[in-house]
């Protein structure tokens, strides 16, 4: 009897593998060995440190594909496809899955497909990682199923392994299937068919890429998600699956239970939001908006340099933002003194929230030029902010600016000139971005790290029907020299860093180089 060749991803760090076709997949059991330029004949691996590699293992045992450990945080493997479809057509994608030593608790294994147009947008995707497969001490089928749109030229598939924690998962015997399928038997309440046209119709006026956009098959790709779906609740899943098909990477569904969460108060009024997205709190929920906060911390490092930590921000209410930003100017007051060599204000591991609170906050350390601004798809602009002594200044005509006070007394540092590092990695995101942005150009800024994340959108907030609110990608950001950054934001000085933002300041590598900096700038 045959012995079946299989896949096996060991994860000591954080590692990703890829699910397989069959019908069209090269090489589905691999049993076809090695091929010239990939680990597998008809394989590939998502990077180029992955290290992939097939072996014969000890008798009784399978020919296996064994990925080994690496730097990169995903490990995967990978076939694709060129596809020439004019309708509608479901697939199924099936393997065979082991795993051991999954104990970590974002350790998952799946399958997937990733679908794409001729403009290589996102057109439709699956994945089951929700299954959540971690104890699987035996071969056991899985499969997923998934829609092709009739705008799909490209299908990718693969197998992927994710988690902190060692871990390993096997693949074996990758399949792929047709599936009957009628678009037109999508069984939905009405009130859950008004619900997904009220959605398709914001996105199709607002979405960042609206030009280039097949918003009839966006939406008949949630009705499809959504089927059987009785009330508004039941949609959801399938709005958020349609928000990211917008390709922007940044658009975002908020249910009214989770913006409850995110205010940090027990009842919201949603019609009042609607009104005017920063609020004012009642004075009965203002405490526990206050224990909510993640406020900014900081403290003097290396004899003379005044390090702040600012941390993600995300109430809505006038309140929470006031005491956010006031609340950091105190803080650098607190730690600014005459002999100060300089500042490092650390945006590691801020995934954003609200820029108004956060830039007035930090507003101290920019100087007078601080302008960023949002444009749209054509590079043409949107809007333009910028700190001005006491508070976030939206430009308008003269007439219209609109200067939002954050803080009690606006505080200015002793040194105007000092040399301030900006310290960046792939988890600064969004509203983080949009700080870092206020501070490139200034001449005594440079920043350190890694690439960041890439969510540098602006995003607008619409409350639908239910109090849920869609928070669309509308805009690109852009700095005072009118850069515009569509992938991220790159440091002036990168650095490796490859540990717990904050364990242990004096050695961080990161802040080490910035310090360096200054000393050479003084």
């Amino acid at each position: 009897m045959k012995k079946p060749k299989i896949v096996i991803f060991a994860l000591i760090a954080i590692v990703f593998a890829t699910p397989l076709f069959s019908q069209t997949i090269i090489n589905p059991g691999f049993e076809a060995g090695v091929g010239d330029s990939t680990f597998a004949v008809g394989w590939h691996t998502n990077q180029a440190e992955t290290k992939a590699s097939l072996e014969l293992t000890a008798d009784g045992q399978n020919q296996v594909t064994k990925i080994s450990p690496s730097d990169n945080w995903t490990k995967s493997i990978r076939q694709e496809f060129d596809l020439n479809i004019e309708q509608f057509i479901k697939y199924r994608l099936s393997a065979k899955m082991k795993t051991e030593d999954m104990t970590g608790e974002r350790s998952k294994a799946y399958l997937f497909a990733s679908l794409y147009d001729d403009q290589d947008f996102q057109v439709n995707y699956a994945n089951n990682r929700d299954q959540n497969l971690k104890n699987i001490p035996e071969w056991t089928d899985f499969a997923i199923e998934f829609v092709a749109p009739p705008e799909t030229t490209r299908l990718r598939i693969g197998g992927a392994l994710v988690g902190k924690d060692s871990g390993t998962v096997w693949f074996d015997d990758f399949e792929l299937a047709l599936l009957p399928f009628e678009p037109d038997d999508i069984q939905l309440s009405e009130a859950a068919r008004n619900y997904l046209q009220e959605v398709r119709e914001v996105m199709q006026e607002k979405a960042l890429h609206k030009e280039k956009l097949n918003f009839e098959h966006i939406h008949q790709l949630m009705q499809i998600e959504a089927s059987g779906a009785k009330t508004v609740e039941d949609t959801y899943s399938a709005i958020s699956k349609g928000l990211r098909l917008l390709n922007d990477h940044h658009s975002s569904f908020l249910s009214a239970d989770r913006i409850k969460e995110i205010l940090g108060v027990d009842t919201v009024d949603i019609e009042k939001l609607k009104e005017d997205p920063l609020s004012h709190i009642e004075p009965e929920k203002l405490d526990s908006l206050k224990a909510a906060i993640d406020y900014s911390s900081g403290r003097i490092i290396h004899s003379k340099t005044g390090y702040i930590r600012v941390p993600s921000f995300t109430s809505l209410y006038y309140e929470g933002q006031f005491l956010f930003a006031d609340s950091l100017q105190q803080l650098i007051k607190s730690l600014d003194q005459p002999d100060l060599r300089g500042w490092i204000v650390d945006l590691r591991g801020n995934p954003g929230g609200a820029n108004a609170p956060m830039i007035t906050g930090i507003g101290p350390l920019l100087d007078d030029k601080n302008t960023y601004s949002y444009v749209d798809s054509q590079g043409q602009p949107v809007s333009e902010y910028h700190y001005v002594e006491g508070g976030y200044k939206i430009a308008g005509s003269e007439e219209e600016d609109t200067l939002i006070h954050f803080v009690k007394t606006s505080y200015q540092t002793q040194k105007l000139n000092l040399p301030v590092a900006v310290l960046l990695n792939d988890q600064t995101a969004s509203a983080a971005e949009a700080v870092t942005a206020a501070f490139l150009g200034q001449a005594n800024v440079k920043t350190f790290g890694s690439s960041t994340a890439g969510a540098t959108t602006g995003n607008e907030a619409i409350f639908l029907n239910d109090g849920a609110l869609l928070n669309i990608t509308t805009s690109y950001l852009a700095d005072r020299n009118k850069t515009i950054y569509k992938q991220g934001i790159d440091p002036d000085i990168e650095v490796e860093f490859n540990r717990k933002v904050g364990e242990d300041l004096e050695s961080d590598p990161v802040v080490l180089k910035a310090v360096e900096w200054m000393k050479e700038y003084n």
